[in-house]
């Protein structure tokens, strides 16, 4: 299987070499064609693969099956395994279909319009590392606004970065968010009452322009449950569903399980390694669904290589996706994710949500993602892999 390891690392790096030369991002291209290798090999060594093409087959005939393109699907053998002597016609991307969130009522662009129209009665500090309040529209709208603030960054445009991407991508675990731009003067006329900080201070953080503070407000979800899987636990027993060695999930596992697999692969593309650092992974109130949110440290370009490491870690463990969100993947392109990012406010007044160094790590995430998930179905099946709706 030594060469079919090969063989896909140089399929990935034949489609992203041309951008990654062009940026900074060699040593991340590396550490990607290191994890994509190691993966198969790994994949190799947990189960037995199928036997090798018959000896008439040609080497230039195995290395050009081995090679095929890592987004296809690959015919699985009748025991679920690999078919290592044939070749799967490339698969055509299905078209994907936009959802809203599956939280909201009267759906996200209903949601977004009424916010972006509302007036503000009152903000309500509620960040912990960062600055973030609740607002209390008049009509009874509620939003975390995350404000542009002094030496934060672009933590406020990583926010409506992540829900466009989402949309994108056909998924509905990401609430809402949408960019809006306020007058700092509101913002302190309209401060809680119980306010007990230093309001001079506060004022001062909020980077405004003259006396506009731009941020993103994100559909306030009223109650998230604590399901402790960032915990040992909560690891322990959540960890078996997403490897090929653990029981197929049923019921309400399965779909908690389906929102894991594609939490974790959409903090791969988002390079988001603060998911797991405590408070950031819970569900509705139900306990049946995962709301994917808090994106403000995403989208590090260039990214370190130990933030890629703690990326990789949650993805090592898994061997199992959705095949929604594996159709969506392939699917994705440029210029479908730039229309999308533009419909946003911001972009209409000249601010830039995502930069151009950002997308390309994202497209060049999305191809070592893909490369992954192809060296999966070669071992273990494409059922197997796809395991998920």
């Amino acid at each position: 299987m030594i060469g079919g390891e090969r063989a896909v690392s140089t399929s990935m790096g034949a489609r992203g070499c041309a951008r990654l030369r062009a940026s900074s991002a060699r040593a991340l291209f590396a550490s990607l064609v290191v994890f994509v290798s190691s993966a198969l090999l790994w994949a190799c060594e947990r189960k037995p693969v199928a036997p090798a093409s018959p000896p008439s087959a040609s080497p230039a005939s195995a290395s050009s099956a081995a090679a095929a393109p890592t987004g296809a699907a690959q015919p699985a053998s009748p025991q679920g395994g690999a078919d290592a002597g044939s070749v799967a016609a490339p698969v055509e991307p299905e078209p994907v279909a936009e959802r809203d969130f599956f939280g909201l009522e009267g759906g996200d662009a209903e949601w977004m319009t009424r916010v972006g129209r509302a007036q503000p009665a009152r903000f309500r500090p509620v960040g912990t590392s960062s600055l973030v309040f609740k607002v209390y529209f008049v009509g009874g709208i509620e939003a975390a606004f995350r404000p542009r603030v002094r030496g934060q960054g672009r933590g406020w445009l990583n926010e409506v970065a992540a829900y466009r991407l989402a949309r994108v991508l056909g998924m509905d675990q990401v609430p809402p968010a949408v960019s809006r731009s306020l007058a700092r003067r509101e913002v302190m006329a309209h401060l809680d009452a119980d306010y007990g900080g230093d309001r001079a201070a506060l004022e001062a953080d909020l980077a405004a322009r003259g006396d506009v503070v731009w941020g993103s407000l994100v559909a306030w979800v009223p109650v998230l449950r604590d399901l402790a899987l960032d915990t040992p636990r909560g690891a322990s027993r959540s960890r078996p569903w997403l490897l090929q060695s653990g029981a197929l999930p049923a019921g309400d596992d399965a779909t908690l399980a389906a929102d894991l697999s594609t939490m974790i692969a959409f903090d791969y593309l988002l390079a988001n390694a603060d998911r797991w650092s405590g408070a950031n992974v819970r569900s509705d109130a139900s306990g049946r669904r995962l709301v994917v949110r808090d994106h403000n440290l995403a989208l590090g370009a260039p990214l370190p290589a130990a933030q890629h490491e703690r990326l990789l870690v949650p993805l090592r463990r898994v061997e199992r996706f959705s095949r929604g969100f594996v159709s969506a993947l392939r699917a994705l392109d440029e210029a479908r994710l730039r229309a999308s990012l533009s419909a946003d406010p911001a972009s209409a007044a000249g601010i830039t949500l995502v930069e151009d160094a950002q997308l390309r790590d994202i497209f060049d995430r999305r191809e070592a993602l893909l490369s992954r998930i192809g060296a999966l179905v070669e071992v273990h099946g494409e059922e197997a892999v796809l395991a998920f709706p």
